[in-house]
């Protein structure tokens, strides 16, 4: 009686396995219910328009604002059948158990293509991607910090319903091959609506070596083609190219008054010094006093610093008196004739150029450049280790050493070269994102926020400026900038960039003199009106030096 019972059971569990086998066999239908039919049409459907939806939405907050000019209508239209088209490829092509892979790692990695925009103001490159992969994880903690809750929390949320659909949507009621071919169809479609449409004027790709960015096109077609394009038609001849064609701008020889120039010149490259801190209040305390001080005895600038891959393309603007690439920080050029920049300027009129950074040389290819910029005298964190005895500990994710040990050497080495001549330039640490690398918190004691962190971290940068004024030889010209903007958006606090243009001050000035009442352009639109770039800065610099063109004409 037992036994035919025992037998049905073995059939009915053979049946079972040839089922669940069944959905990869080609050529096989699974035999489901007709209400788990509809549940995986259903839940696939929902699946592709939802993922679809994340990645149209994660690239339409990822454009640099002013990234495209007409056709907005047609160009996202287009974007989102590609999306769509994308999205059901991988569904229909990858296996169920995998679908969930893609979803999260282009989740996870648009997230990151959100900050990036917002926070450089561009649209990420490939080619930026690749090159400054190694720093971008070095300041990941910044990166956490900078996720915007709103997108964050959308984005999120929508990749976890993706994988409930998955999981929900239970085994498929039709054979892999079916599924294999309905997704090399999409894919099909996906590949012809590329191709036809970079056919039109202005949408190539090559257009993105000199006359396209690269927002200019993700907004037509998303990422993927346009960083499949970028790396088919970007070189490393035509980055150069490309790169050489930057403008050097001088907007201020001939215009600003021609100060003399002394034997000691100090350029201090400050990480993060907002245009909008100066003169600034917060909680009824000043926040950099120094500064503000400094600026009534300066030549004073609304300097646009660049800021389209990092903090390295400010001193290359500085140093090299050009306009850095919008393609690839210059630094990792590797061909890019380094020909009549500042520091060989100043080599070739008898300075002794220095330069001074409590980093490895090796975090955006720097050493590499300096070299060939014509410094005779390059410091970097195993430099000053080996020279000085300083500290190396951890600050963020670099090995550095503390920026009030530098500047104190800074000084030093300056004052016991006051009768020689010495070009100096130095960049700093301590403000770098997410401002939590400072212990003492005099204006906002228990700070909430990136805003009020900032303030603190604002107030010690002025402080210790300030200390390293005092300690310089009198008549020695004192330079700082900012490297970029905070890029801060808050009810506390905003940074004020406009059009994306990351706004620094500069200030020009002689220690233990008052030059502000020669300053010709003084509270002018000329110095104040956000069209100077360091580059202007740079190249008056440049016409102080005795022989130059500007000087034999008078200026």
């Amino acid at each position: 009686m037992d036994h035919p019972v025992q037998e049905n059971k073995v059939d009915s569990r053979s049946d079972s396995q040839a089922d669940s086998r069944s959905d990869s066999q080609a050529g096989s239908r699974p035999d489901l219910p007709e209400k788990s039919a509809v549940r995986w049409y259903l839940c696939t459907a929902l699946l592709i328009l939802l993922w679809a939806f994340l990645l149209f939405y994660v690239q339409s907050q990822s454009f640099r604002p002013g990234f495209a000019h007409g056709r907005l209508l047609s160009k996202a239209l287009c974007r989102g059948a590609l999306d769509l088209l994308f999205a059901s490829s991988c569904v229909l092509l990858i296996p169920r158990g995998w679908v969930p892979v893609p979803i999260l790692l282009a989740s996870a990695s648009g997230l990151g293509l959100i900050v990036y925009a917002r926070y450089f103001g561009e649209t990420m490159s490939i080619l930026s991607l690749f090159a400054n992969f190694d720093e971008g994880l070095t300041v990941s903690d910044a990166v956490i910090a900078l996720l915007p809750p709103g997108p964050t929390l959308l984005v999120a949320t929508g990749a976890l319903m993706c994988v409930v659909l998955v999981r929900f949507a239970g085994n498929a009621p039709v054979s892999y091959r079916t599924r294999l071919k309905a997704g090399m169809t999409t894919a099909a479609l996906y590949f012809l609506i590329v191709v036809g449409v970079s056919q039109c004027p202005g949408l190539a790709f090559s257009t993105l070596v000199f006359s396209k960015e690269t927002g200019d096109l993700v907004v037509v077609y998303g990422y993927l083609p346009t960083w499949v394009g970028e790396l088919c038609v970007k070189d490393e001849g035509t980055l150069r190219d490309a790169a050489l064609a930057q403008p050097r701008t001088d907007r201020l020889t001939g215009v600003e008054f021609p100060l003399p120039l002394p034997r000691q010149v100090l350029v201090i490259q400050v990480e993060t010094l907002d245009y909008t801190i100066i003169d600034r209040e917060f909680g009824g305390k000043t926040v950099t006093p120094f500064l503000n001080a400094l600026k009534k005895r300066s030549f004073f600038y609304k300097v646009d610093s660049f800021h389209y891959h990092g903090s390295a393309d400010a001193d290359f603007a500085f140093l090299a008196s050009r306009e850095p690439s919008r393609h690839l920080l210059n630094y990792k050029i590797r061909t890019f004739p380094y020909d009549n920049t500042l520091p060989r300027a100043f080599e070739e009129h008898g300075y002794r150029t220095h330069s001074f950074h409590g980093v490895s040389g090796t975090f955006f290819n720097r050493v590499f450049a300096y070299r060939k910029m014509g410094f005779s005298d390059i410091l970097f964190i195993d430099d000053l280790v080996a020279r000085y005895g300083v500290e190396a500990r951890p600050i963020g994710g670099w090995t550095a050493t503390d920026d009030e040990r530098l500047l104190d050497i800074l000084g030093r080495e300056i004052l016991a070269e006051k009768d020689a001549r010495g070009f100096f330039f130095a960049i700093t640490l301590l403000g770098h994102a997410p401002f939590t690398h400072v212990r003492e918190r005099e204006i906002v004691p228990e700070p909430k926020g990136y805003a009020q962190r900032y303030m603190n971290v604002a107030h010690e940068i002025d402080r210790r400026l300030g200390r390293l004024y005092d300690s310089l030889p009198p008549g020695t010209m004192f330079v700082v900038y900012g490297d970029h903007s905070s890029g801060i958006e808050s009810d506390d606090y905003t940074s004020r960039r406009a059009n994306e243009r990351d706004y620094v001050p500069c200030f020009l000035s002689i220690v233990g003199e008052s030059i502000a009442e020669k300053q010709k352009t003084a509270g002018t639109p000329s110095a104040l009106g956000g069209e100077l770039t360091l580059v202007d800065i740079s190249n008056y610099l440049r016409s102080l030096l005795p022989d130059s063109p500007a000087a034999a004409s008078g200026h």
